[in-house]
């Protein structure tokens, strides 16, 4: 008659399982790291970049906690790289997007004023990024509807999925303190802003 096998157990069940699983989620890291390159000509982003780098050393922990045994970590490991999945799609997703918006937004000066896009915008209470959820319900509405006021991505970029509420005027050039509207910006094109303001600012010697 045929009994249980001696290594059946809970823990040696999650053993494998983690093993299983981890080279699952490096084979994933993989395909991921393939695909951003591909889909965005070698231009990841660093948060994607990141991401991937930060999964694939999840599922080697994974493998290397159900080899040695040490399953305490196991459940944290799962969850922190189940966590990493939403937001490594969407980096890849912005970063294929942006290069592939409607108009790049290059011209000189093309960040410090509403762009080609802008069909909308909010009144903004100061010049904080941070919005009220009514206020990012409503910036969001433009930007799925609009897309980006500068290139016009239907794709915010973010993580999180919402559009980047862009001051404008912009803020750091906001010298008479004039009365500011908040645009739907891409991460993309938010942070080609900044450094456009970093430019001028250099250049005005502030």
């Amino acid at each position: 008659m045929w009994g249980v096998p001696k290594w059946f157990s809970v823990k040696n069940i999650v053993r494998l399982a983690a093993v299983v699983i981890g080279a699952y989620i490096l084979a994933v890291a993989s395909v991921a790291a393939l695909v951003c390159v591909v889909a965005t000509a070698g231009g990841c982003t660093g948060a994607a970049v990141a991401g991937i780098v930060s999964i694939g050393s999840a599922g080697i922990g994974l493998i290397a906690s159900g080899l040695t045994g040490n399953t305490n970590n196991i459940t944290t490991r799962a969850t922190f790289t189940l966590s990493f999945f939403a937001g490594i799609a969407s980096e890849i997703m912005a970063s294929s997007s942006s290069s592939n918006s409607k108009i790049p937004a290059a011209e000189e000066g093309a960040y410090t004023k509403p762009g080609p896009f802008a069909n909308g915008s909010i009144p903004a209470r100061s010049t904080s990024s941070v919005l009220r959820v009514g206020e990012r319900s409503e910036l969001n509405q433009i930007g799925y509807e609009f897309g980006c006021h500068s290139c016009g991505t239907f794709n915010p970029g973010t993580i999180s999925g919402n559009f980047v509420g862009d001051h404008q005027p912009i803020s750091s050039l906001n010298f008479i303190d004039a009365p500011q509207q908040l645009y739907p910006h891409c991460l993309h094109c938010s942070s080609m802003q900044g450094a456009e303001a970093a430019g001028i600012l250099r250049e005005l010697g502030l």
